[in-house]
């Protein structure tokens, strides 16, 4: 598993095999041909060179090998990864949006908000709609 780091240096997710998992091992978005999408579908961004990029092109999130970017902090101390839990189901993707050109700012908004892909948002795309099939 490979660390993702925020704007900060912290770790704050994992990448493995296209997957993206939280610290505690969840599956919270997937990447397919360089977009990042949650697991209901919905596109959040995008990866190029490293970077997590928002829809305004503005950096989010950043793997150790990214370049060509927002400066990057130091790192934190990686910590051990987790273990995988069980991927979702994922019911398709929705269609990009043409990507906005690369910046060389860092985002507005923080990790969590864009993976969940709302700001505000305190569960997974997973838990989602794990809560809209219960009713």
């Amino acid at each position: 598993m490979e660390a993702i780091f925020d704007k900060h240096g912290d770790v704050v997710s994992w990448l493995s095999n296209d997957i993206i998992y939280d610290l505690n091992g969840t599956a919270t978005a997937l990447i397919e041909y360089n977009n990042v999408f949650s697991f209901p579908g919905k596109h959040l961004g995008v990866i190029e060179k490293g970077y997590f990029r928002d829809h305004a092109g503005h950096a989010v999130g950043f793997l150790i090998w990214a370049h060509e970017g927002p400066k990057l902090p130091e790192r934190g101390l990686v910590p051990r990864p987790p273990e995988k839990q069980i991927i979702p189901y994922n019911f398709g993707t929705s269609m990009p949006p043409i990507p906005s050109r690369p910046t060389s700012d860092w985002s507005p908004l923080n990790w969590q908000e864009f993976t969940y892909g709302q700001v505000g948002v305190g569960a997974t795309g997973f838990e989602q709609l794990r809560t809209a099939s219960a009713h």
